[in-house]
């Protein structure tokens, strides 16, 4: 005979519940699995058992609230007497706050210290080296390349691998040198290489220059460093640092602002002009044997020499279409049939010779490799016959 009462179900314990929730998973993946071999049919993934809560202390939040709702219904002076009766019972949290007083100043201890340095030479916190420093005494020209990071940390670690050649002094004796033919050339630099050198450089000659020369010098690294043709031909703005730098040493002078830009004009004339040559000799010449190569700088382009190794161009003008001089030196009013030409350069710039409206020189010297790019107010225009569709490098108007 069966019992009228029902038994109360069993509850699971925690330790019950674990390894059978395990073997569910277990269960659940092998479902898995045929599911991602498309079996069929399949039965659902069985649930797991939800574990107890843990025993909660609610109980002591109850009575608490229970003290406080009684001690609210209290008289004030009631409660003061009831405040009293609890605080001498010594039931209040009277942990007492960790002592710091006797913990060593492990993590700041200015004692310990070391003084700051007066310049900033390179990531490493190194000055120049005393090399560098002789090369400045015999008035011998820098290069760049000696003050980067890779090449600064080099002289300190190594100058003792490093060979020096001996070298004639401004009052007749010889000294010794170091050899820069053991660095990189300096026209191999790269635009983050370039100006990290520089910040180095005009760091350190801060405190051995006028302070004129020094504001020149900082002058003329920020005007090429927000110049359009670092991005666009930074092989003229090398070439023509290099140059201000090397003319500089050989003849110490003043430097004009004009004439400043009048010779970065120049260059980068130069430069785009060989690129369109280039571009066209390639045309030209798809036939090359493939043994044939040419010497290739660090971005990919034909390396450029030195000014004194450079052999003489034929340049064609932009003003007048005419061969063998640059546009900043054309002084042709009129073409070979007595048309007044379109464009003039004056005041440092290419514009219309009726006014000063400014023409685009990149746009005039663009090509396939080099697309203008300058968001500047000259206007892209041809400075031989004023149309907007093509550049004067083109011929398309001769």
């Amino acid at each position: 005979m069966t019992s009228g009462f029902n038994s109360p179900p069993h509850v699971m314990s925690n330790d019950e519940i674990v390894p059978k929730n395990e073997l569910r998973t277990l269960r659940n993946e092998a479902l898995q699995t045929r599911w991602d071999d498309r079996e069929s049919p399949i039965p659902t993934d069985e649930p797991l058992i939800p574990l107890p809560s843990p025993p909660s202390s609610s109980n002591t939040g109850t009575h608490l609230h229970q003290v406080l709702a009684a001690f609210v219904q209290l008289s004030p002076a009631s409660q003061v007497k009831a405040s009293a009766a609890v605080n001498s019972l010594g039931l209040t949290n009277s942990t007492p706050c960790p002592d710091t007083s006797s913990v060593s100043k492990v993590l700041f201890d200015t004692s310990k210290e070391l003084p700051a340095s007066e310049a900033f030479d390179s990531t490493y916190n190194l000055s120049i080296h005393h090399l560098v420093i002789e090369l400045v005494e015999a008035r011998q020209y820098l290069p760049l390349m000696l003050f980067t990071n890779k090449n600064n940390k080099h002289l300190h670690s190594e100058a003792y691998m490093l060979k020096c050649i001996k070298a004639p002094t401004s009052v007749g004796t010889n000294t010794h040198l170091l050899d820069l033919s053991q660095f990189e050339s300096e026209d191999t630099l790269d635009p983050l290489s370039w100006q990290e050198a520089w910040g180095h450089y005009l760091t350190w000659i801060v405190d051995i220059t006028p302070h004129d020369a020094h504001a020149w010098w900082s002058r003329h690294f920020l005007s090429l460093s927000k110049d359009e043709g670092l991005q666009d031909c930074f092989k003229a703005i090398l070439c023509f640092d290099i140059e201000t730098c090397c003319n500089y040493i050989l003849k110490p002078c003043q430097q004009d602002k004009e004439q400043w830009k009048h010779h970065l004009t120049k260059i980068k004339y130069e430069v785009l002009q060989e690129e369109v040559q280039l571009c066209l000799a390639d045309r030209s010449q798809t036939s090359r044997p493939r043994f044939e190569t040419q010497d290739k700088d660090s971005h990919g382009g034909v390396k450029r020499p030195h000014a004194a190794q450079r052999p003489k161009s034929n340049p064609m003008c932009i003003i007048c279409q005419q061969s063998g001089h640059h546009f900043p030196d054309c002084t042709e009013t009129t073409t070979s049939k007595g048309v007044v030409l379109f464009a003039k350069y004056s005041g440092g710039q290419l514009c219309k010779r009726s006014g000063r409206n400014p023409i685009c020189v990149s746009f005039n010297l663009s090509n396939p490799r080099h697309q203008c790019k300058s968001d500047d107010d000259a206007q892209h225009i041809c400075s031989f016959c004023e149309d907007s569709s093509h550049a004067t490098l083109s011929c398309l108007c001769i």
